[in-house]
């Protein structure tokens, strides 16, 4: 299991953010500033080697200026970059979300080795974070601040989701208007929110579940689509509660039955109705 990095009292950390000894200085949005080496920003940041090398205005000034209006996940970057050590300011550890942050971070100032490591330390420990509200948090930070295609956070969410989707057709946190919901509403109201956790879910669910997660879950029961007896998607296996199932949200009522998404012949899965109604993937591909 990787460490987490924790500040040392070496060469490397006490060259970081020092005036003496950083050869350009980077302002973030909020006023911050961190004296850095420009061949250690350089040499790992395809941003930063443009910034300080290429044709951009930057390139002949020894400040650059970033946008971001959160500099923790800025100084995390700079910090990574100039020791090697995955950290988090004023954090014992970085926790989920600020993995998360440093993904995104990463992402954007093009970190790759920094985009990995955060990546990783997420798969650890957003699957064992329990159902709830923390846990819906986890997943709109996501789906707002990284971009969800291959290899990235998203990946993570939906395997996780579909495996807790029966926990989570059954939680009654509260809606966004912060009322207590109905079982399986706030699900409800994050997929209607974040259409690309929908999109992303049923591309997950088209090329094919493990079944056998068991009657609660996504591979239980007997019925045989997605979205109640004549859903779009034919996945062996996925009739039960929460998925396919008459009674339940997700498949049922909600998914399929004949309620919100995809009543009798409507959107997502009911009697003849299917997602290229409301959403064509077929781009996604």
């Amino acid at each position: 299991m990787p460490r987490l990095g924790t500040h040392q009292s070496n060469k490397a950390t006490s060259l970081f953010n020092d005036p003496k000894f950083g050869d350009c200085k980077v302002i973030c949005n909020d006023g911050r500033e961190f004296y850095c080496s420009k061949w250690k920003l350089a040499e790992q940041s395809e941003f930063f080697y443009k910034s300080l090398s290429g044709a951009w205005k930057e390139s002949n000034a020894s400040t650059i200026e970033l946008e971001e209006e959160d500099s923790a996940p800025i100084e995390a970057m700079l910090y990574y970059l100039h020791t090697n050590q995955y950290t988090f300011p004023n954090a014992t550890a970085p926790g989920i979300k600020e993995h998360v942050s440093i993904f995104a971070t990463a992402d954007f100032y093009c970190v790759d080795s920094l985009k990995s490591k955060a990546r990783e330390f997420f798969e650890q420990q957003f699957p064992r974070q329990a159902v709830g509200e923390m846990w819906f948090e986890v997943v709109e930070q996501v789906y707002t601040t990284t971009f969800c295609r291959e290899g990235g956070l998203g990946e993570i969410v939906i395997k996780t989701a579909l495996q807790r989707m029966g926990q989570l057709t059954e939680y009654e946190g509260k809606t966004g208007t912060g009322e207590k919901g109905e079982k399986g509403d706030k699900w409800l109201e994050l997929c209607l929110r974040y259409p690309d956790v929908l999109r992303d879910l049923f591309k997950k669910l088209r090329a094919g579940v493990p079944t056998g997660t068991g009657a609660n879950g996504v591979g239980g029961g007997g019925g045989g689509d997605v979205g109640g007896e004549q859903g779009s998607v034919p996945i062996s296996g996925m009739g039960g509660t929460a998925w396919g199932g008459p009674n339940d949200h997700f498949g049922g009522r909600r998914l399929g039955g004949g309620s919100r998404l995809g009543g009798q012949g409507n959107t997502l899965g009911g009697g003849g109705g299917g997602p290229r109604q409301v959403m064509d993937d077929s781009d996604d591909d």
